[in-house]
């Protein structure tokens, strides 16, 4: 086995294993009844687009050119987990920002998963899916604000575990297919 294909191997575990870290921490989270802060939003953008960048690093070479969109927008996340961790705003107004930031970044990751489908078409036909509702979600937190954070949390996190679910069937096939 190449070095590279250890790599790939580990990024791929690590993609799994932090999709479903993140999925279980909210929904944890939401169910015993804790406070939701902007602090742990912050933290759980910040998150989601670190391990979707582990994800890329998963990628072979050739899908990694035609996966640069999602990069891109995935750095963005990021930046968007910072830029509301650092900045003094009530949680209304953090809706606001982070559905209108989510409507957009998975509106592009939408046309990027379609693009996609001919090289990863269960994974990208999930995420397609996965992608919309939040939308759908945004523009309601959009719209709603704090009274729907939980909702659009819960989906957030639930969407994580099936996406890990899905990673995970991905990199059976990936590993004993001939």
């Amino acid at each position: 086995m190449k070095r590279n294909n250890i790599a790939q191997i580990i990024f791929e575990i690590i993609s799994v294993l932090g999709n479903i870290i993140i999925g279980t921490t909210i929904l944890t989270f939401i169910f015993r009844d804790e406070t939701i802060n902007k602090t742990f939003i912050s933290f759980i953008i910040l998150s989601i687009g670190a391990i979707e960048i582990v994800g890329f690093l998963a990628l072979k070479d050739s899908a990694k050119i035609k996966n640069i969109l999602n990069l891109v927008s995935n750095l963005a996340l990021m930046a968007l987990g910072i830029i509301l961790f650092i900045l003094n705003i009530k949680l209304d107004e953090l809706c606001l920002i982070w559905g209108i930031v989510y409507l957009v970044l998975y509106s592009i990751k939408v046309t990027n998963y379609a693009l996609r489908i001919p090289y990863q078409p269960l994974l990208c036909s999930i995420k397609i899916i996965l992608s919309i509702i939040l939308i759908i979600y945004s523009i309601i937190l959009i719209v709603k604000r704090s009274l729907v954070i939980e909702a659009s949390l819960t989906y957030i996190g639930v969407s994580l575990l099936i996406e890990a679910f899905i990673l995970f069937i991905e990199f059976l096939i990936h590993r004993y297919q001939k």
